[in-house]
């Protein structure tokens, strides 16, 4: 008779130890599950370095195309990366064609003029705009 409370105590305690760790683990997940964020961040890959390298591409293209191998190129970009991109040369024109935002045109010069890429508000984005010297030597700005 002596082992019975014992043995219903012990399994009392078993069931509500259950119990407890189903609910802490139960409100964890529930927790975590409907967090807005993923559980890890995605990494960010930085945006100047894939900026840097259309824009040597697009210096290139145009060197050796002009604007009949620029504007495919400038389409193909947008298409794969959704990023709205013009080349301007020393002169601030725009070489594609293609009508500019508003603002291009004093990035652009700012990066001409500071050796490295500039930053500018915009209604429909930020923009960015890399410096690049082409083989030739000529300087356009992306």
């Amino acid at each position: 008779m002596n082992n019975l409370p014992r043995s219903l105590f012990l399994k009392i305690f078993l069931w509500f130890s259950a119990v407890l760790f189903t609910v802490i683990v139960g409100t964890f997940l529930v927790g975590e599950l409907a967090r807005p964020e993923p559980f890890h961040r995605p990494p960010r890959i930085p945006i100047e370095p894939a900026l840097a390298g259309y824009a040597r591409t697009a210096a290139d293209v145009w060197e050796r195309d002009g604007r009949d191998g620029l504007i495919p190129y400038f389409e193909r970009v947008e298409r794969e990366s959704g990023i709205r991109v013009f080349l301007f040369n020393r002169q601030l024109e725009e070489l594609s064609g293609r009508r500019i935002p508003a603002g291009a045109p004093d990035v652009a010069q700012r990066s001409f003029e500071m050796r490295h890429p500039e930053h500018g508000p915009h209604n429909a984005g930020p923009l960015i705009a890399p410096r690049v010297t082409s083989l030739s030597g000529a300087d356009y700005a992306l």
